[in-house]
């Protein structure tokens, strides 16, 4: 006999998330090629990587860096796309003390 879902059978048993993430809604600089820069919206930000928002098209597996406040630029991997929302995971994990000096940059 089946036997009734329950809550926690909803919720993914994997997240691929390593680290909490942040709210920032923030504007900074993308630089999404060799040679064009643009400004994309943060939504929120981790240790691990980011989730941005970019009128220009980027694809999964594309090398991108982020201008953020007070730690330049920094690399990252887009690995998903949604329209125009991206999460991208950081070559090189943030520090916790970065993430909260981006966060206090916030205005």
């Amino acid at each position: 006999m089946p036997t009734a879902l329950q809550p926690e059978d909803m919720v993914p048993k994997q997240d691929a998330r390593l680290a909490e993430r942040m709210e920032l809604y923030t504007e900074a600089e993308g630089l999404l090629t060799e040679n064009q820069t643009e400004s994309v919206r943060v939504h929120n930000m981790s240790t691990g990587g980011v989730l941005l928002e970019s009128e220009t098209p980027l694809s999964a597996g594309q090398r991108i860096h982020i201008r953020l406040a007070e730690l330049g630029l920094v690399p990252a991997v887009v690995m998903w796309a949604s329209e125009a929302l991206y999460g991208c995971q950081f070559e090189t994990p943030l520090s916790q003390s970065d993430v909260d000096v981006a966060l206090a940059s916030d205005p």
